[in-house]
């Protein structure tokens, strides 16, 4: 998928095509794998990277563990149909917004990030819900 902007052109993997290519790296002759109904989905290390997260996540009812890691993301979005979603996994992205993140749903939720965006992304949720609790894990 090619995008122009301005006179830059800019190679990216839709969330369609980065589906499309988890299916077809993890189906077995025996045994396809469907997306929509795996507990978890690796769409990380695309290449040529994600550059936007979009509705089409929406369809990963039963998915558990999104991992996105390694792909060029800005903005969370997408994210209001993945009721079940426990483990968010964006480190190695640009994530610059947490727009998008509906913690009404979950009693558990993990996001991975790289320690380099954490203190921004904690002072902006402390903006936005009051306090934050953390615990690190080595």
């Amino acid at each position: 998928f090619i995008v122009f902007s301005g006179s830059n052109l800019i190679c990216q993997t839709s969330i369609k095509d980065a589906i499309k290519k988890f299916e077809e790296k993890y189906s077995k002759p025996e045994q396809p794998m469907v997306a929509v109904e795996a507990e978890k989905v690796e769409l990380y290390g695309m290449m040529p990277p994600i550059l936007k997260m979009d509705a089409t996540l929406s369809t990963l009812k039963a998915c558990k563990h999104l991992a996105l890691s390694s792909n060029n993301i800005e903005k969370i979005t997408g994210l209001k149909g993945c009721e079940r979603l426990e483990i968010l996994s964006l480190g190695r992205n640009q994530i610059k917004k947490l727009d998008g993140l509906n913690f009404d749903f979950f009693c558990y939720f993990e996001i991975h990030v790289d320690c380099r965006q954490v203190w921004k992304m904690l002072r902006r949720l402390s903006k936005s819900f009051g306090s934050v609790t953390t615990s690190w894990v080595p």
